[in-house]
């Protein structure tokens, strides 16, 4: 059964809630889908370009099923804890902002990429150290976090929340990925100086959970 996720994305694209027929299915080179559990239905889209999954329950790049022509992908918001599998598909453009990765040297195996996006993961040491380096050197368009935001959503990780710490345009802000502990992984996420958020970490974890439920630290004001 196909994902509601998955059909919901499709109807939008297409224009039909039902009676697809493989014409229109193929001609689709480009989705957006948001809060899937189940992505092995994608596989009707064989002619997709550009995927863009947010929110979603992925944990392994190998779990999506082949396609040949996918050379833009984005996995935002989501559970994506491996890259496993990235290889297979010819990208040129990885975005992967806001996961649970920790290992990226699978990306190294992607011949042909030219632009890669690892912000707010708490990424191990060989992949700040060894592996962005490496892809910089080939050439790659590399956007990551600072070692101070990793190191603290790395700590977090420790701590057993599994949540990702970030820099955005407004400032630095805290996101819980994936479905598992919120339906909304996409947005409500609270503003926490480094200073703030290292203190409560060392000395109240269980505070830094709550930080989710006071409105005064989103933006826009929750209403």
């Amino acid at each position: 059964m196909l994902d509601s996720a998955i059909e919901l994305a499709v109807s939008r694209r297409i224009g039909e809630s039902s009676g697809w027929s493989e014409d229109l299915l193929s001609a689709i080179e480009v989705l957006h889908v948001e809060h899937a559990r189940d992505l092995q239905g994608l596989s009707i889209l064989p002619g997709l370009r550009s995927l863009i999954l947010v929110g979603c329950e992925i944990s392994t790049v190998s779990s999506l099923p082949l396609l040949e022509r996918l050379g833009s992908l984005e996995i935002g918001d989501s559970s994506l804890g491996s890259l496993e599998g990235v290889e297979r598909f010819p990208l040129h453009t990885l975005g992967v902002r806001r996961n649970l990765l920790e290992d990226i040297s699978p990306v190294a195996g992607v011949e042909n990429l030219e632009q890669l996006d690892v912000t707010g993961n708490p990424l191990n040491v060989e992949a700040v150290r060894v592996t962005l380096p490496g892809l910089r050197e080939r050439g790659v368009q590399v956007k990551s976090s600072g070692e101070a935001e990793i190191d603290l959503t790395r700590r977090l990780h420790e701590i057993g929340l599994p949540f990702s710490y970030y820099r955005s345009s407004m400032g630095y802000q805290l996101s819980r990925p994936g479905l598992a502990l919120t339906e909304n992984p996409e947005g409500d996420h609270p503003f926490v100086e480094p200073e703030e958020l290292e203190s409560l970490i060392s000395r109240s974890p269980g505070a830094v959970a709550a930080l989710f439920d006071d409105e005064n630290r989103m933006w826009p004001p929750q209403v």
